[in-house]
């Protein structure tokens, strides 16, 4: 086999494992202010529960995901330009397995967004912000449309 195919492999078996067992150098970095917090299933329960508007979650690992480490910037502007209408919570795969395993979370970086506690629209990577802030979009405009039918009718 030519280095080149070798190599080919190795690149694509790295992007297929997303989590290495070493922390990449961006997982070092500080966070902002602006870095949406992660929270525990039990709080994101909590959540869901009161939240009537449209919940994004988050499921990721905040070191050693190179595919996690690149999504997290993007979802922390997208939570606060969307902050009007969606409410971003993060979820840390290696403390809530369990509980994203009920939600038949599987790969890392997850996204699941929910309205009155009823998933509404999920996505995984490779994906991007601007794809996500597509499907909030969406998300929202037809829950409008919705209650604008449902007004209607009464």
């Amino acid at each position: 086999m030519s280095l080149i195919r070798v190599s080919m492999l190795l690149l694509g078996c790295a992007w297929l494992a997303g989590c290495s067992s070493e922390p990449s150098q961006s997982s070092f970095l500080e966070p902002d202010d602006a870095s949406v917090p992660y929270c525990t299933a039990a709080e994101l329960k909590a959540a869901l529960a009161k939240e009537d508007g449209l919940v994004l979650v988050e499921f990721c690992v905040p070191v050693g995901c190179f595919r996690c480490d690149e999504m997290r910037p993007h979802i922390d502007r997208l939570a606060h330009v969307e902050q009007d209408r969606t409410v971003v919570h993060r979820v840390d795969l290696t403390l809530e397995r369990a509980f994203a395993s009920q939600l038949g979370v599987t790969m890392c970086p997850s996204y699941v967004a929910f309205r009155n506690g009823e998933e509404v629209f999920r996505t995984e990577y490779p994906t991007s912000s601007d794809l996500i802030a597509l499907q909030i979009n969406h998300a929202s405009h037809f829950a409008e449309v919705q209650q604008l039918s449902n007004q209607s009718v009464h």
